[in-house]
């Protein structure tokens, strides 16, 4: 089976490229707790950050909804139709621990962007 689009009969498998954008894109629509500990892998164990998380929506002409996304991702509180993630791993790590780590790469570009900005004096 070919990953590249190519011609061998059966599905093409997504990139982890494409599974991090659609989960970025799906954070900006919806609070699921899967979308947050998909987000939480994939940033802690494949190397994905913030600026690649909001780079996704700039690449979709849609920066502010990076912004939506990311507000969603820092509340904590799952949509009603919210699955959990007690199915995903032997030991999932906690809403909370999932919102405080969105929260925490949050806080820590905002500190960055307020360092870079030119001093308003």
């Amino acid at each position: 089976m070919l990953t590249d689009g190519g011609t061998e009969a059966g599905p093409r498998i997504a990139t982890l490229d494409e599974i991090f954008a659609t989960q970025c894109l799906v954070s900006a629509s919806r609070s699921r707790t899967r979308d947050g500990f998909d987000l939480h892998v994939l940033m802690t164990q494949h190397d994905y950050s913030l600026e690649d998380y909001l780079a996704v929506f700039k690449r979709v002409g849609s920066p502010l909804t990076g912004e939506t996304g990311l507000s969603r991702l820092c509340s904590g509180k799952p949509d009603a139709a919210d699955e959990g993630i007690e199915t995903l791993a032997e030991t999932p790590p906690w809403v909370e621990q999932l919102r405080d780590y969105s929260c925490g790469l949050r806080d820590e570009y905002e500190i960055d962007l307020a360092r870079e900005a030119p001093s308003q004096k």
